[in-house]
């Protein structure tokens, strides 16, 4: 269960890099 909830925790945080990301790319498309 721990496990599972460190990969949660991961797979999260990469999810939001790329959110971040693409969010920062549609922002520079807009300008």
């Amino acid at each position: 269960m721990s496990t599972f909830a460190k990969y949660r925790g991961c797979i999260f945080k990469i999810f939001a890099v790329f959110t971040t990301a693409s969010v920062q790319q549609s922002l520079c498309c807009y300008t």
